[in-house]
């Protein structure tokens, strides 16, 4: 996991900067949710591209939110994180209504007798079951 220690605190990105992230889409998503579809269409979704800055104090700042945000794979990371995401993003909106044989097909049954769903795109420190969309 990404945990450093500074000073008498460990930072967990996980924990600590990406529960703020969450935190701040929460925010801006009900800011906007009067913009967004607006001609309240079924079945239908849209990615948003927020960019974040982080500073020596682990405080998140919101740069932009935008409609168009690049899914390029610039880096190991995101070439990780872009399939997973929209994997995600689907199976939120598409096989909920369709029922896919897809994702029917990567639900499996664990130890404890619990339905879990089987990521083709495992994210390292992150459950199949959590949703990184």
């Amino acid at each position: 996991m990404l945990d450093k220690t500074y000073g008498m605190n460990k930072i967990s990105v996980k924990l600590d900067i990406y529960e703020k992230i969450k935190y701040i889409i929460k925010i801006v998503g009900f800011a906007a949710k009067e913009r967004i579809n607006m001609n309240e269409r079924k079945f239908c979704f849209e990615i948003f591209g927020f960019d974040f800055i982080v500073d020596n104090n682990f405080e998140v700042f919101l740069l932009e939110a935008n409609t168009n945000p690049g899914l390029e794979e610039s880096s190991e990371l995101i070439k990780m994180l872009v399939p997973r995401m929209i994997d995600d993003m689907l199976r939120l909106t598409v096989d909920k209504i369709f029922d896919t044989k897809y994702s029917q097909d990567l639900i499996v049954e664990n130890e404890d007798k619990k339905v879990e769903y089987k990521s083709p795109y495992p994210v390292k420190d992150y459950n199949d079951n959590e949703n990184l969309w």
